[in-house]
């Protein structure tokens, strides 16, 4: 009766190896999914901080251009 409960340990236990084993595997692909996505949230933050200085850029200089024709055609 113990080999009996012996081998269902030992079995159990190899079951339990290659469960954790496959986690670590998942864990890794996760950390990696995860890199990736920081990475591009990091790339749209300067995109958008990029685009709004632009549109901001682009307003003062319509805004001036329209105070000169406005000041010359009067």
């Amino acid at each position: 009766m113990s080999d009996d409960l012996l081998g269902q340990l030992q079995r159990d236990l190899a079951k339990a190896e290659a469960r954790i084993e496959i986690l670590q595997q998942e864990i890794t692909a996760l950390r990696a999914d995860v890199r990736l996505l920081l990475n591009f949230i990091s790339e749209a933050k300067g995109g958008w901080r990029m685009l709004v200085i632009s549109a901001a850029v682009a307003g003062a200089v319509g805004g001036l251009i329209t105070k000169i024709v406005s000041v010359y055609l009067k």
